[in-house]
């Protein structure tokens, strides 16, 4: 039974499940951050009861950058 386990989580789902490890302990922990897929499958960035259209539009720096070291981290899991 060498068989990977398959993920059913969407792409976004497990980058999310990825920040979240990286929000722990952080001054972000209890803002409620998250990563959504969007109707069209477009990554939507929650942070409390806001919505982001992208990384990109979160006004925060930070934010945006412990976003993108989640993608790479999550990228470079092997699948």
């Amino acid at each position: 039974d060498d068989k990977p386990a398959v993920n059913l989580k969407s792409i976004v789902a497990q980058i999310d499940d990825v920040l979240q490890e990286k929000l722990t302990g952080t001054v972000f922990a209890g803002q409620d951050i998250h990563l959504l897929e969007g109707p069209g499958g477009e990554v939507m960035v929650q942070i409390g009861p806001t919505r982001h259209p992208g990384v990109e539009a979160v006004p925060d720096p930070e934010i945006q950058a412990l976003i993108r070291k989640a993608v790479a981290e999550w990228d470079a899991k092997p699948k």
